[in-house]
């Protein structure tokens, strides 16, 4: 998977870096623990490739073997009523 962004993303975890954006400001990777943690920073990706648009939550892609991320859900409708006062 393809993030974009710059220098080096330091894991406070383990006192050691994470991973490094080369001189063009990219990152290619396929360990899951980099992808996870650069995803929950808010890095921007790219997708692997086109099949892991399809598929349910905890399930590899079957072309990239990387883990599948959820489809977000539409908020459920509020059965409350807005009364609108005049």
């Amino acid at each position: 998977m393809k993030f974009y962004g710059t220098g080096v993303v330091w894991n406070a975890d383990t006192e050691k870096a994470l991973c490094r954006f080369d001189k063009s400001g990219e990152l290619d990777t396929t360990d899951e623990t980099v992808i996870e943690r650069l995803k929950t920073l808010g890095y921007k990706f790219e997708d692997a490739c086109e099949s892991c648009e399809t598929g349910t939550e905890n399930q590899r892609c079957s072309e990239c073997e990387l883990p599948i991320e959820p489809k977000a859900r539409p908020a459920a409708k509020s059965t409350e009523k807005v009364v609108k006062k005049k």
